[in-house]
C-alpha cells in the first residue's frame, strides 16, 4: 500500500492512546534496562539510540499528518535505532521498537519500502550486536521477530484490502439489485404501455369513430324530426366526447407508464379541464383554487392527483348530484395537495348503486405507490376528499 494513503483503522483515537501508552512502557522498561542510558560510553549511545526511537514512535502515533516520504523516514529511524537499542541493551522490552517498525512498514508502506525499513532494523541490530560482542542466538531472535513482524503487516494489509474489496463488491451487487429491479420494472411497464395502447386505445378510437358516425346519422336531414331523436343525438355527441377524453386519458396514462412526460404536467390546466367540462355537462358551478409557486410534477405523481379529482367529481355525479364542487390546489415545499370538496345534494341519485366501490381504494393505493396519502370523509353535510403527493 501507498505510505501517502495509510489505513483508517490505523489512526483512530483508540488506537492513538494505545501507541502513546505503549511508548510510555517501552521506554520505561528501556530506561530501567540493564544497561541503562548514560551521558558518555556505551551508555551515551542508547541514550541516543532510545531518543531516536522515541522521536519517531511519537511521530508514528500521528502519521497520518506525515506525508509518506516522512512517514517512511521515520520507520526507517525507529527500525535502525530499535534494532541498535535490541542489541546493546540486551533487554527484551527494546526488542519491540523494531517489531513495531516492521508491522507498521508491512501494513502501510509499499513493498519495496517495507522490506528497506525491516533490513535497517535487521541491520541495526546486527551492528550493535557486533559492537558488544553479545550472543548469536540473540542476535538471530531479533532478525527472526523483525521480520515475522513485518509479514504480520503484510498480512494485516492483504485482509484489509480484501475486506475493502468485498465490502465494495457488496456495494455494487446492491446498486446492481436494484438497477435491475429498475429495468424490470420499466420493462413490465412498458409491456403494460404496449397492451394498452394495441388494445384499449385501438378500442376507443373505433368507438369513437361510431359514435361520430351515429351522430351524423341521426343529425341527416332525411329523417323525421322528433324530441327523442334529438334526445338520442345529444347522448350520442356526449358519448363520443367522452369517448375522445378517453383516448386522451388512455394517451396520458401511456405517457406516465413510459415516462415520457419530460418536462412533467401541468396538472392546473388539466383541472380546469375537469371542472369546465363538469360545469357543461352537469349545469352545477365548479371552482379551481391554486395556491403556491405552481410547477411541473412528475408523470405519476400528476396522474394521481388527476385521477382523484375524475373518481371525486364521478362520485359527486354518482352520490350528490347537482352539487356544487371546490377544488384547492396546493404547491407546498415538499409535497403537492389537492382537496375536492362539495356540500350534500337533494336531488335524486339514480346512479348510486353504480360501480363496484373500489374507486377510493384504487386511488388510496396509487397514491402509496408514489409515497403519498388519500383521505376521504364527510365534512359537515358534505363530503371531502384531499389527496398528498410528495412531489
Amino acid at each position: 500500500m501507498s505510505a501517502s494513503a495509510p489505513r483508517s483503522a490505523w489512526f483512530s483515537w483508540p488506537l492513538r492512546a494505545a501507541r502513546a501508552l505503549g511508548l510510555v512502557l517501552v521506554v520505561a522498561g528501556s530506561l530501567t534496562g540493564r544497561a541503562a542510558p548514560a551521558a558518555e560510553g556505551r551508555g551515551l549511545v542508547i541514550a541516543s539510540a532510545l531518543s531516536v526511537a522515541t522521536l519517531c514512535w511519537a511521530l508514528c502515533v500521528f502519521a497520518e499528518l506525515l506525508e509518506g516520504r516522512v512517514l517512511t523516514l521515520a520507520l526507517g529511524g525507529l527500525a535502525a535505532a530499535g534494532g541498535l537499542l535490541a542489541s546493546l541493551q540486551h533487554h527484551g522490552v527494546s526488542l519491540v521498537f523494531g517489531c513495531l517498525a516492521g508491522f507498521m512498514a508491512g501494513y502501510l508502506l509499499e513493498l519495496t519500502a517495507g522490506l528497506g525499513v525491516t533490513a535497517v532494523a535487521c541491520l541495526g541490530a546486527a551492528c550493535g550486536q557486533l559492537a558488544v560482542g553479545g550472543s548469536t542466538a540473540n542476535l538471530a531472535v531479533s532478525l527472526l521477530l523483525y521480520c515475522w513482524f513485518f509479514f504480520a503487516g503484510l498480512v494485516r494489509d492483504e485482509y484489509s484490502a480484501r475486506a475493502r474489496q468485498a465490502e465494495q463488491l457488496l456495494e455494487q451487487t446492491a446498486k446492481l439489485s436494484v438497477e435491475e429491479s429498475r429495468v424490470a420494472a420499466m420493462a413490465e411497464r412498458a409491456r403494460i404501455a404496449r397492451e394498452i395502447h394495441d388494445v384499449l386505445a385501438h378500442s376507443m378510437a373505433s368507438l369513437s369513430v361510431q359514435l361520430q358516425a351515429a351522430s351524423a346519422l341521426l343529425d341527416g336531414a332525411d329523417l323525421p324530426e322528433h324530441p327523442d331523436l334529438a334526445t338520442a343525438s345529444t347522448c350520442v355527441r356526449r358519448a363520443s366526447s367522452l369517448a375522445r377524453e378517453g383516448m386522451i386519458e388512455t394517451r396520458r396514462a401511456i405517457q406516465a407508464l413510459r415516462e415520457d412526460q419530460e418536462d412533467g404536467v401541468q396538472l392546473p390546466g388539466l383541472l380546469a379541464t375537469l371542472a369546465t367540462d363538469y360545469q357543461d355537462a352537469d349545469g352545477a358551478p365548479a371552482t379551481l383554487a391554486v395556491k403556491g409557486n405552481v410547477r411541473n410534477l412528475p408523470a405519476q405523481a400528476g396522474l394521481v392527483l388527476l385521477r382523484t379529482a375524475q373518481e371525486a367529481l364521478t362520485n359527486v355525479r354518482k352520490h350528490a348530484p347537482d352539487a356544487a364542487v371546490s377544488m384547492i390546489l396546493e404547491y407546498q415545499d415538499t409535497e403537492t395537495r389537492l382537496t375536492v370538496t362539495n356540500p350534500a345534494s337533494h336531488a335524486a341519485a339514480p346512479l348510486a348503486d353504480t360501480g363496484a366501490g373500489y374507486g377510493l381504494t384504487g386511488l388510496r393505493e396509487r397514491a402509496e405507490l408514489v409515497g403519498g396519502k388519500l383521505d376521504a370523509g364527510p365534512l359537515g353535510d358534505g363530503w371531502q376528499l384531499t389527496a398528498r403527493i410528495p412531489a
